[in-house]
């Protein structure tokens, strides 16, 4: 064998065994840290935050998330602002996150109905006093003043301090109180106090102009006053706004001229790099450098992830939606490029699921999937996406893969004479209504497919140019969004790089030449053209 060849097949094992080595080792990152004021919780972990006998426990503002989605993407923006503003309500509030993109997830998901994301909710599970309650709010101040209420009942906001106690306690936990008076229907006295939280000052509300007196406060120059414990002098404060942050800036001051300071903030913690490793860096540079390919790794991945996180996330499956799931493993064990073994898996799901009589349940496939794979050698070996690697963290991935099976999909329709025209489309509407965990991709896909008339598609080569339309349309709208990568941008496919001659462009649109499309699509697309590239083995494979 000559030396050349031997060194290139050399370094090609090398890069494969990197690849499978470095994969089992790979974390991928969360759309928030710690530094972010959120604490990211798991299946493992989640119920003891809320609900342990041996700790502080406090009440929590949890967010549900899938990692993948669009909507969860923006809102991350907004919820860390949340977040920060929360700490300082730390010491009678926790805030949490669990990502229901996560395997480990699914049953955590699943038990609490999380069809939705982004999901709030305040919940408090502690000695069985059992509270879950929907946040609807998705602004800062919308959330913030949802949970302030919902936390008034877990803080003392209306025990007045009498100027007897102000004078004759000593065993208070603190030395100074702060006195805020709250005219009715104000809420500023109590959203000061949870500000105040994490300061050494007992903070106590009056809605009596009375009882304010007593603390020399006179309700119009005067809102605040600040009582020594021990000597029961009085520091009346005059603020020049009725806003929380004038009245927490007006306290805090004082408190520091006393030589009082706050909890501190834990510091900034350095994490590790999000850069990419060198694995993806170099699956990165060849696929930004190489032709339009469909790779093998990306349509297994969105198998996996379709058949161990969003089908099993589901509660009850049933008619609608067992209907849809039939179609789906239907689809699947006919026209999948999985291994062998990944070919008998979904033959043996598909047949389960069709003797099913009347419904199952998320969990009732989870462990019929873990069954079968026990009984099989190992089927996804992808461990990466490959065509559909991001640049940087949180982008594309999961829902690029989607894409690309679906399109894959409908080419290989045309060459199985047991799957009628239309139905490719069917069972894609069919998991994207039922099962896909992105609400407002799903939202905007329903509503695509109604208005472009998926149901009378009944041509295999006109659902190959339906889901190219629907998923340009798409790319128009995301063009520009946050979501999108910069090394990825929505562009119009194919580019002219990509398919000369398959498009015009005149001012700011786009004509087709279809037909040519329609050969470029069958082509890429086709099956006898997968890339098996940064597969660790391609033993098993048609």
């Amino acid at each position: 064998m000559p030396r050349p060849f031997l060194l290139a097949t050399l370094a090609t094992w090398l890069f494969l065994c990197l690849v499978q080595t470095s994969s089992a080792e790979k974390v991928y990152p969360s759309l928030y840290t710690v530094n972010d004021r959120v604490s990211m919780e798991n299946a493992t972990t989640f119920e003891s935050k809320l609900n342990s006998p041996t700790t502080l426990a406090n009440p929590a503002l949890v967010q549900f998330i899938n990692s993948f989605c669009g909507d969860c993407r923006r809102f991350a923006t907004t919820f860390k602002k949340v977040a920060l503003q929360l700490y300082e309500w730390r010491s009678a509030l926790q805030v949490l996150v669990v990502d229901c993109a996560q395997e480990i997830n699914v049953k955590l998901c699943r038990q609490y109905n999380i069809t939705s994301v982004p999901t709030l909710y305040f919940m408090d599970l502690k000695y069985g006093n059992k509270k879950i309650i929907p946040i609807m709010k998705r602004d800062v101040d919308g959330i913030r003043n949802a949970v302030a209420e919902l936390l008034s009942s877990y803080v003392s906001f209306t025990r007045p301090l009498t100027l007897l106690e102000a004078e004759q306690r000593r065993n208070y936990d603190f030395d100074y109180a702060a006195v805020i008076y709250q005219p009715p229907g104000s809420f500023i006295g109590r959203d000061t106090l949870l500000d105040l939280l994490s300061w050494p000052v007992d903070v106590r509300i009056v809605d009596n102009s009375a009882v304010a007196k007593k603390f020399d406060i006179d309700t119009e120059n005067t809102k605040i006053s600040i009582i020594d414990k021990k000597s029961g002098i009085k520091l009346p404060l005059k603020v020049a706004r009725d806003t929380r942050e004038a009245y927490v800036n007006a306290i805090a001051s004082v408190l520091r001229m006393l030589s009082f300071n706050p909890e501190p903030t834990p510091p900034t913690i350095v994490l590790p790099s999000n850069e990419l490793d060198d694995v993806d860096r170099r699956i990165l540079e060849t696929v930004t450098n190489g032709k339009a390919t469909v790779y093998r790794a990306d349509l297994e991945q969105a198998i996996d992830m379709i058949l161990h996180i969003e089908i099993p996330r589901a509660g009850s499956i049933r008619e609608e939606s067992l209907q849809a799931l039939r179609n789906l493993l239907d689809v699947l064990r006919k026209l999948n490029p999985l291994n062998k073994p990944g070919k008998q898996l979904l033959n043996r799901l598909y047949d389960y699921v069709k003797n099913v009589k009347h419904s199952l349940s998320g969990e009732d496939f989870q462990n019929e999937l873990r069954l079968q794979e026990r009984k099989l050698p190992k089927i996804f070996k992808a461990q990466r996406f490959v065509g559909c690697i991001a640049s940087r963290p949180n982008l594309r991935g999961f829902t690029c893969s989607l894409w690309t099976l679906f399109h894959y999909l409908t080419v290989q329709t045309a060459d199985d004479n047991t799957i009628e025209p239309g139905f490719i489309l069917e069972a894609i509407h069919g998991f994207v209504k039922n099962f896909f965990g992105c609400t407002d991709c799903v939202n905007h896909f329903l509503e695509m497919a109604r208005r472009r008339q998926i149901w009378l598609v009944k041509n295999k080569d006109e659902e190959v140019l339906w889901l190219w339309r629907a998923h340009n349309e798409v790319n128009k709208r995301l063009a520009g969004d946050s979501t999108e990568d910069p090394k990825f941008l929505k562009l119009q496919y194919p580019s002219a790089k990509d398919c000369p001659g398959c498009s015009i462009n005149i001012i700011s649109d786009t004509q087709w030449n279809e037909p040519k499309v329609f050969s470029f699509l069958k082509d890429v697309y086709h099956k006898k053209n997968l890339n098996n590239y940064a597969l660790p083995t391609i033993i098993g494979y048609d």
